[in-house]
Formats: C-alpha cells, sequence, structure tokens
C-alpha cells in the first residue's frame, strides 16, 4: 500500500470539484432540499400538535445523519463511475496502482465531501430550526464512525455490481441509500415494522445507530450494545464488501473485461 498514490486519486477529485461547480451542486442539493422538507414539515407538526412534543429533536437529527450515509456511499460510487464514464480506469491500473490504493483514495475524497456536506446541513440546522446536532456530545463521534463505515461498505458493493455487470448496472450506484432506508429506522423504530422483515433492519448497521439516538433523545439512556452491535457490523461489512470487490477486480482483470470499459455497455 503506497499512500503517495491514494493520495494522488485524491488530489485529483479535489481538483475535479474545484474546477466544476456543478460537482458542489449535487453534493448539495439533495442535503439541503432534505433538510428544508422535513425541518419545514416539523414546524407545522409541532404547531398542530401543540407543546407536547418536540418533533425537531428528532427528525432533524435523522436526517442529517442519515446523509451521512448515503453522501459517504454516492462518493466513492460516483467517483468511480466518473472514471468509467471519463473511460479512465484502464489507464489507472496501467500504471503501478493498486486496488487497495484506488479505494482509498476515492474514501479519502467522500470523507471530504461529507464532512463539507455535514457542515454545511448543521449549520443550517442551528440558524434555521435551532437544532444543534452536538447535543449528542462525545456520542457523535462513534455515531458518526459507524455510519461513514457503512457508507463506504455500501459504496464497495456498488462499484463490486458495477464490475461483475458493466457500466449498464451504474443505476444501482443511486438506489442503495433509498433501498436501505425503510430497515434502517431513520425515522421510526424498528418495531414499526413488520415482523416478518425485522431481520433486515438488526443485519443493517445503521438501524442500530438510529435506535440508538432515539434512546438518547427521548428517554436519556444510552445504549452500548446498540453501539457495539452497529460498529461491529460496519466494519464486517466493510471487510467481505472489500474482499468481494478484490474478487470481482481480479477476474475481471483475468477475463479482459476492464478493456471493455472503454466502451458504452458491456
Amino acid at each position: 500500500m503506497n499512500v503517495t498514490r491514494s493520495y494522488a486519486i485524491f488530489l485529483r477529485q479535489v481538483y475535479l470539484l474545484r474546477s466544476n461547480t456543478s460537482r458542489w451542486v449535487m453534493i448539495f442539493f439533495w442535503s439541503i432540499a432534505d433538510l428544508l422538507i422535513w425541518g419545514l414539515l416539523t414546524k407545522y407538526l409541532n404547531t398542530v400538535g401543540g407543546a407536547k412534543f418536540n418533533f425537531i429533536t428528532v427528525l432533524i437529527g435523522a436526517v442529517i445523519f442519515a446523509h451521512l450515509v448515503s453522501r459517504t456511499q454516492v462518493g466513492i460510487s460516483v467517483a468511480q463511475l466518473e472514471d468509467v464514464w471519463a473511460r479512465n480506469l484502464v489507464n489507472f491500473f496501467a500504471a503501478p496502482l493498486q486496488l487497495g490504493e484506488y479505494i482509498l483514495g476515492l474514501a479519502l475524497t467522500s470523507l471530504l465531501t461529507t464532512c463539507i456536506s455535514l457542515f454545511v446541513m448543521a449549520t443550517l440546522a442551528w440558524f434555521l430550526f435551532y437544532y444543534n446536532i452536538f447535543q449528542f456530545g462525545f456520542l457523535l463521534l462513534p455515531y458518526v464512525l459507524i455510519l461513514v463505515l457503512f457508507g463506504i461498505a455500501l459504496g464497495l458493493l456498488a462499484i463490486t455490481v458495477i464490475t461483475r455487470f458493466g457500466p449498464a448496472a451504474e443505476t444501482f450506484a443511486w438506489i442503495i441509500p433509498t433501498a436501505i432506508s425503510p430497515f434502517s429506522g431513520v425515522f421510526y423504530p424498528i418495531a414499526t415494522l413488520p415482523d416478518s422483515i425485522q431481520f433486515i433492519a438488526y443485519a443493517i448497521p445503521s438501524s442500530y445507530v438510529f435506535e440508538g439516538m432515539r434512546g438518547v433523545v427521548l428517554t436519556g439512556t444510552f445504549s452500548m450494545w446498540h453501539m457495539v452491535v452497529g460498529l461491529g457490523l460496519a466494519v464486517l461489512y466493510g471487510v467481505l464488501g472489500y474482499a468481494l470487490l478484490r474478487y470481482y477486480f481480479r477476474q475481471a482483470v483475468k477475463r479482459g473485461l476492464l478493456i471493455r470499459f472503454l466502451t458504452d455497455a458491456w
């Protein structure tokens, strides 16, 4: 593992972001739009429901933390897709660049854009809805860590599917956040789901984060069990995701499939 080569991939993505303002629109638009929609909805619910319950304390935080997963996953998978669209992927691996170095560079880029997006959403939540994301104190760090690791694992899964089935499978990179959202319990407890599909939620690291957050906000109790299980699952999926990607990448190299990335479809 040569960190310098990973830094070169990261630096290339930074230059692309700096030279193309449309990339920043893609980073911020959905985050800000969701924050405004859900923020205004919570203000309306507070008006209708009176002072019995403050919906902002639950829903605004859920929106911000949910975007950590989607922003991290999309940041990795779309960065790889851009290399596919530009037909530049083969050029990378014609150089002495290892798969792990390439993925690390994409992950660093995704972390940068995720941190910027989180800062913007937290700032807007404070000024527009008086919501303080730092109310969780030091618990904020492990929660963010779990969601970011899970986002990286989902990004690896998306790249694996694209490597296996070709650019025609690029839609998979966009639907992952929406597909897992109903099972993550972002806005409601896992117990709300039908009994027959709750097992899916318990296999998703993000569900443990949102269950733990609700416990802190609503009851003031912190569940170490939710945090440990969520972190363990996130790490496990990250390792399995990279192993699966490495396997299919080697198969693609052996069968000459990477050359076919130079065409529009497989």
